[in-house]
């Protein structure tokens, strides 16, 4: 009788320690997160992205209660911060893009270190904003059906600047090419500086490009603004019609940033992420100072924030392959 209750005691505590063993690996998950995140940006300090990076890092770290540190990692269109958030396995690195990295790069680069579509995420988008056809006061047109009618009668005489081959400043003006049927070469720089500075001298002629770029050369006169290519006119330029106004419904190409993570990132820490986007954005104090430089407060879910890319990387894929439009 002993005997029986000795040996029942030790099954029962086998099983017990059976039992805590199989507990223990989901016990001592950590949490997430436990450490800072990091915001890898793909472009210099002071562009577009990394502006906008820093506006949103602080708030979303005050919600996930770590810091949020952003790292630029410039080069290569954003492709090389890209790939190193992809091969990152910690859950604790993730970056701010823009339309150009995962829509356009794809279709431009021959080969790339990263697919964005394969290898990253997406979180949600993070902000929008508009673009901007502009014209140097030279050409003598306030209006898009005048810029038309000009360039159509003088094929090849004048010249619009990007900021890069293959670039969205590039990519958008050649869709531009096709819908109105102008000719127009392209003078391409190597950034946003550059191509701001030729067309303040005259020396090119037309551009498309964030509408934060242009906002005070346009208010002081000395560029045009002629359309902005948004369903709805700028708060910061409420004077410059949109495309749709001008007859051009269907031209809407809006400017955005959403953030990606690895492939491979638990669903929670995904969903933890896009709420600490959407709540950071809630700030009054965050969406005034974007609307104050041209910019939307945009927080949606991992699943809208995929149909966007995708009919965006459809969209851009065309005209690139139609073009041949090759990065530098």
């Amino acid at each position: 009788m002993y005997d029986h209750v000795i040996a029942r005691r030790r099954v029962l505590l086998a099983g017990a320690a059976a039992g805590v063993a199989l507990a223990a690996p989901a016990l001592a998950q950590p949490a997430w997160p436990n450490r800072p995140i990091r915001m890898m940006v793909g472009f210099a300090p002071g562009g577009p992205t990394d502006v906008l990076s820093r506006m949103l890092a602080p708030g979303m770290a005050e919600i996930l209660g770590v810091p949020v540190v952003v790292d630029n990692r410039p080069g290569a269109n954003g492709n090389l911060a890209m790939d190193f958030v992809a091969r990152s396995t910690d859950s604790h690195t993730l970056t701010l893009v823009n339309v150009g990295q995962v829509a356009i790069n794809p279709h431009t680069y021959t080969t790339m270190p990263v697919d964005p579509l394969k290898d990253l995420v997406p979180v949600a988008t993070a902000i929008t904003g508009d673009l901007l056809l502009v014209a140097h006061p030279k050409l003598g047109v306030t209006t898009l059906t005048e810029l038309i009618a000009l360039l159509k009668a003088n094929p090849g005489k004048f010249s619009y600047a990007s900021t890069g081959s293959g670039g969205i400043t590039h990519v958008v003006m050649e869709l531009f090419k096709n819908a109105t049927g102008i000719e127009i070469e392209a003078v391409h720089y190597r950034g946003a500086g550059p191509a701001s500075q030729d067309m303040l001298a005259g020396t090119t002629h037309l551009i498309i490009d964030a509408l934060p770029m242009y906002e005070q050369t346009v208010r002081d006169g000395r560029l045009k603004g002629i359309a902005v290519l948004s369903a709805q006119r700028s708060s910061i330029l409420p004077d410059v019609p949109t495309m749709v106004e001008s007859g051009f419904g269907d031209f809407v190409y809006p400017n955005w940033f959403g953030l990606l993570v690895p492939r491979g990132t638990p669903p929670a820490v995904i969903e933890r992420l896009a709420d600490a986007n959407r709540r950071a954005q809630q700030s009054p104090q965050l969406r005034e100072r974007l609307q104050d430089i041209g910019w939307v407060a945009a927080a949606d879910t991992p699943e809208h924030f995929t149909s966007r890319i995708m009919h965006d990387y459809r969209v851009y894929r065309e005209i690139v392959r139609a073009k041949n439009i090759r990065a530098d």
